[in-house]
């Protein structure tokens, strides 16, 4: 495994592989604490942060 595949952690809401960083900051962004506008692709914040709970990687 390489440096590369360490930090990536699969993401439920896109259905695959992401880096951990990007992970961090769809949290932050469901929370408020980064604008949404960075995730445009993202509609359902409610349903983001339920699923980023469930997953436990951030």
């Amino acid at each position: 495994m390489d440096a590369e595949d360490e930090m990536m952690v699969y993401c439920p809401i896109f259905q695959k592989k992401i880096y951990d960083g990007d992970c961090y900051e769809i949290v932050h962004c469901g929370y408020g604490d980064i604008k949404k506008d960075m995730h445009p692709e993202i509609i359902d914040w409610n349903a983001t942060i339920a699923i980023c709970a469930k997953c436990r990687k951030n």
